[in-house]
């Protein structure tokens, strides 16, 4: 008994002991990161939030599973509110239940939104500190890198347009970089924890591409600690290290089993998966054809954005925004230059560039020639590799190989986003080094070759851009291509005017590159000078790390400012606006039909959510909408309504218009009915749409997917059905007539069941203007189930037999409902060995004695 209270209080001084230890100093600093994120992100303090045009489109296309969750009290998989129906897992609520993840995630961020901003930048500061705490970095020098890390330009200008998971993931890399080299040190119980809590983590936001690059890091430090291990001859060890990692891993992926699945299954059906269609294959690969994948590739010489931040003209944006930049330009032509872009980039557009920040830059360079080993190697390695993949068609032979080669790597766009990799390796490496200088300042002063090179790679390179701006140009290569032709055959006037216009134009976009090139090495010198001092013992730590903390935040604030502050930052009310219904959807919405599509033509419709918050959309906006959809959109939608529009502008008769409109056969299958002109006025209700369906009185068999896609446009879909030759078993000739009669009436609508009323003359085939989705779809008649076919390339389609019939259509996604059930198991499995764990560390820590140790 009297050891037991012996325990007890010695059990409650430890966690007393611990409490107090961890107050003092991680405590502090974690105050001092939720305060740094509410003083950048305060408007949200007052209520406000973000603009983030992805949120204002994801609102839009969520709205009908909302409402129907809200009205059934069910979930829907399904959803027909964007690209004429698709399943709802990258949309809206799906019935999805909680995981440990999930409430881990809530935890971290004290219960905050998941778009608030202030959670988000507090998550990147908390995720890199544990990071670098774990590396055993001093705790102010870990405070300090975490904030660099946070205020990385690029992840807070990915906040502005929305893309909240891809946030949360690039800030979960972090734990999960943490746990792999922990474990390979041999901490095996603390690091495959973290490495699994990271993972589960970094699983759990459901961002795949960022995961991917995390992975390839991942991959490369892994084979960098086997190639040591060989050498050093612990190869067991790593074994063991390994296996740890693979234990956690799998614990890991567990609770996020359901959505790894799902995703799995989707991608198959998506631009992701592979092509049926062979009509373009020098363009296509497995995944995303080639032009669409490489899209977004980053530009060389914008690489060094990294370390000057408007090497290119930062953002997308009119030059007219950048006094600096007007100030040489001639009172004769301001006003031309004042509209011309800023940006001269790689790019088409951009929201901004990767700065991870002058003086850290420096730092990183000076550590690639201090710090030895295999971190030294795999940071080089990894952010080679994340630099190459990101010039995407800048370096083809480089990208092609990934995408032809490397699995997976094809299945993903916007190849500049794998700069995450070397803008997480930037700050890790750098405050590895400064950590390095202030426990040995004779690392500075005695490897005054090296000192100086990563000065001169670094300040120098920025002193000589600025000093010879000419060893650069300063348009774009589109723009280049279109003065060029300007120029090509015009008379010698307008010659020597346009010239003018471009020297004019170069001018001002030097003034914007200069002042950015200088700033850069004034502060890479000053960071320079004052280490130079810490080292040789004229200055103290407290004012060296002061003075490094202080020139660090306050010169990434400052450009972080520039493309996200409080401009961004709207009230409630002004989002909830930007989906308000105008004359056009009201009127509309008085049609008593429950199920038709909306086409908005004053909008790009394929890149337009908004339209789906009160209609259901042709369009939308999401990256992984069905293949078979971007196929039809890119072959016969987007020209059937160039087409409409082009007959608008002529002015029809009302004949001319309805013979237009009865010509736009694909629109007219997916029963497009209003087409939306003006906002504020009548829309166009189109009377050549199909309907909820319709009888056919023959059936075009084909032999492929291109014969299917082809076909489309040469056969009266009104009256004709084409079928790919795999469904054959299912259509038989006696469902061909001279002439069909009958009709297709929808009764009931749900997006994810529906219930039609069929009245058929004779047996014959039925086509519903809604998107089939293989097995998901269950199809019944008169309460049987029965199987169905896709016809017309993408529609559901049925045969019926003679008379009168009730036709549901259901949709049932298997992988997602079994997967829910391993995702709990998962779950209740993981905190079983997070408590485990835990509670066999501290005792270990606090109460075995030496010789059990």
């Amino acid at each position: 008994m009297r050891n037991s209270q012996i325990k007890s209080k010695l059990m409650k001084k430890a966690l007393i002991a611990s409490l107090v230890s961890f107050s003092r100093t991680h405590l502090i600093i974690l105050l001092g990161f939720l305060a740094l994120a509410m003083a950048y992100m305060s408007p949200a303090l007052s209520g406000k939030v973000l603009s983030q045009h992805d949120m204002t489109q994801f609102n839009g296309m969520k709205q009908e599973l909302e409402l129907f969750h809200e009205e059934s009290g069910e979930y829907s998989q399904w959803t027909n509110s964007l690209f004429g129906g698709m399943p709802s897992f990258h949309v809206g609520p799906t019935g999805a239940k909680t995981t440990i993840f999930r409430e881990m995630s809530m935890g971290l961020r004290f219960w905050m939104g998941v778009r608030n901003p202030i959670a988000i930048l507090f998550i990147y500061m908390l995720s890199f500190y544990v990071l670098l705490i774990s590396m055993k970095l001093t705790t102010w020098v870990s405070a300090i890198g975490a904030i660099a890390f946070a205020l990385s330009s690029y992840n807070l200008i990915i906040l502005e347009p929305g893309h909240i998971n891809k946030a949360y993931a690039i800030a979960y890399m972090a734990p999960v970089i943490a746990g792999i080299l922990l474990t390979y040190r041999g901490k095996y119980l603390t690091g495959g924890l973290l490495f699994m809590v990271g993972l589960g983590l970094e699983l759990y936001t459901n961002h795949l591409q960022i995961t991917y690059y995390l992975l390839l890091t991942a991959l490369i430090i892994v084979a960098t600690k086997a190639v040591f291990a060989v050498i050093e001859k612990q190869f067991r060890k790593f074994l063991m290290a390994s296996g740890v990692l693979m234990a956690a891993a799998i614990l890991a992926l567990l609770p996020n089993f359901s959505s790894l699945w799902t995703n799995y299954e989707i991608s198959k059906e998506s631009m992701r998966g592979k092509p049926e269609l062979t009509l373009n294959q020098e363009n296509q690969t497995s995944g995303l054809d080639r032009d669409y994948a490489l899209s977004w590739s980053y530009g060389k010489v914008e690489t060094f954005s990294l370390m000057i931040p408007n090497m290119t003209g930062g953002k997308t944006g009119a030059l007219g925004g950048n006094e600096k930049a007007m100030e040489k330009v001639s009172p004769q032509l301001r006003e031309t230059i004042a509209g011309q872009n800023q940006y001269w980039g790689a790019k088409v557009s951009t929201a901004g560039d990767n700065y991870s920040g002058a003086i850290v830059v420096f730092f990183f360079v000076l550590g690639l020639m201090l710090i030895k080993g295999p971190m030294r190697w795999w940071i080089i390695i990894s952010s080679l590799l994340s630099i190459m993949l990101a010039w995407g068609n800048n370096f083809p032979a480089f990208s092609h190989f990934f995408l032809d080669h490397v699995p997976l790597y094809n299945k993903f766009r916007t190849v500049e986003m794998t700069l995450v990799i070397i803008c997480f390796n930037i700050p890790l490496l750098a405050f590895l080094a400064i950590d390095r200088i202030l426990k040995e300042p004779e690392l500075f002063t005695n490897n005054k070759k090296q000192i100086l090179t990563a000065f001169g790679l670094t300040g120098g390179l920025s002193l000589l851009f600025y000093l010879f701006p000419g060893i650069f140009s300063f348009y774009s290569t589109q723009e280049q291509q279109v003065f060029n032709q300007q120029l090509a055959g015009a008379n010698a006037q307008y010659a020597a005017q346009f010239r003018q216009f471009m020297d004019e134009l170069e001018t001002a976009r030097i003034q914007i590159f200069r002042h950015d090139a200088i700033r850069s090495f004034l502060l890479i010198a000053l960071a320079f000078v004052i280490t130079w001092y810490y080292a040789n013992k004229k200055l103290k730590l407290a004012w060296f790390l002061g003075g490094l903390a202080l020139l660090i935040t306050v010169e990434m604030w400052l450009v972080d400012r520039r493309y996200l502050n409080d401009e961004n930052f709207i009230t409630k009310t002004q989002q909830e606006n930007t989906v308000a219904a105008s004359q056009a959807d009201n009127l509309i919405l008085q049609d008593p039909d429950i199920h038709y599509r909306v086409v908005n033509l004053t909008k790009s419709p394929w890149q337009d959510g908004t339209t789906s918050f009160h209609h259901k959309s042709i369009g939308g906006y999401h990256g992984v909408k069905l293949r078979r959809y971007q196929e039809l959109i890119e072959m016969y939608l987007s020209p059937e309504l160039q087409n409409i529009v082009g007959v608008l502008n002529a002015r029809p008769t009302p004949q001319q218009l309805d013979s237009a409109l009865s010509t736009l056969q694909v629109l007219n299958m997916l029963n497009t009915k209003y087409m939306i002109l003006n906002p504020a006025s009548q829309p166009l209700e189109n009377p050549a749409a199909m309907g909820h369906g319709w009888l056919v009185k023959d059936i075009r068999m084909v032999e492929n997917a291109d014969e299917e896609y082809l076909a489309l446009g040469t056969t009266d879909l009104t009256q004709v059905a084409v079928v790919d030759r795999r469904f054959g078993n299912l259509v038989t000739e006696d469902m061909k007539h001279q002439e069909v009669t009958g009709k297709v009436e929808l009764t009931r609508y749900r997006p994810n069941h529906m219930t039609y009323q069929i009245t058929a003359g004779q047996k014959s085939l039925a086509l519903f203007s809604d998107i089939y989705y293989g097995d998901s779809w269950h199809a019944s008649i008169d309460g049987e189930q029965v199987p169905h076919l896709r016809a017309n390339y993408i529609l559901r389609a049925l045969p019926v037999e003679a008379g009168a019939h009730t036709v549901e259509f259901e949709f049932k996604f298997e992988p997602f409902e079994k997967g829910e059930k391993f995702s709990l198991a998962g779950s209740i499995l993981v905190l079983l060995t997070l408590l485990g764990g835990l509670g066999y560390n501290f005792y270990t820590t606090y109460f075995r004695k030496p010789e059990e140790s």
